[in-house]
């Protein structure tokens, strides 16, 4: 008697999928980012905690605008699967090498021979990359998003998600901007490891 196990392709709605994703970024290809902040601020402060723990909702908010108006079937699933094997390379080198993402780093590793490329190429890079980048990516790849009708309805809920990230990132300026514009202005490399914008801009710049 032969037993078949099949596992079937799981089926999400867009706003499911785009939160699920921006909420992996945010936790899980951030860390660098978050390392560096931990050791620049000085939590005998009260209110530093609270500062800290607003930078993963602020990245989230961001996320979740960039991801739902990049709604193009299809195509933003390819897009997210790239930033996630790109995101997790970059935060390898940036947690272990101390380095970070700019115009610059992109066009050192362009002109990387073949050796030097050789020596960078770990197991522990591969190891990485393939639990952090690669698998999540696939998974990006292999959900089916359902398909949505353009009614009243879903419309509203994009701009309703919308609007409740912008919301979220308007009062967390409220509440801490002197904060962020104080970190921003003495360490203005920080925003460098931020996860995947720095992917994008040091590409695009």
């Amino acid at each position: 008697m032969k037993i078949r196990f099949t596992l079937s392709r799981p089926e999400w709605t867009s706003i499911g999928y785009v939160l699920f994703f921006s909420a992996f970024i945010k936790l899980v290809q951030n860390v660098a980012y978050y390392r560096q902040t931990l050791h620049l601020l000085d939590f005998s402060q009260r209110a530093t905690l609270p500062f800290f723990l607003s930078m993963p909702l602020v990245i989230f908010a961001m996320l979740n605008i960039v991801f739902t108006l990049f709604a193009i079937p299809y195509l933003r699933q390819w897009a997210i699967a790239a930033l996630l094997i790109a995101g997790a390379s970059v935060q390898y080198f940036m947690l272990n090498y101390s380095i970070i993402i700019d115009r610059t780093m992109i066009q050192n590793v362009m002109e990387t021979n073949v050796s030097e490329s050789v020596d960078l190429f770990t197991p522990q890079l591969a190891l990485w990359v393939l639990l952090v980048g690669v698998l999540p990516a696939s998974f990006a790849l292999w959900v089916k998003i359902k398909p949505t009708v353009l009614t009243a309805i879903s419309i509203g809920q994009r701009f309703l998600i919308i609007a409740l990230s912008l919301l979220t990132i308007l009062l967390v300026a409220v509440l801490f901007y002197k904060d962020y514009a104080s970190l921003m202005r003495n360490n203005k490399e920080l925003v460098k490891s931020i996860t995947p914008s720095n992917v994008i801009t040091a590409n695009l710049s």
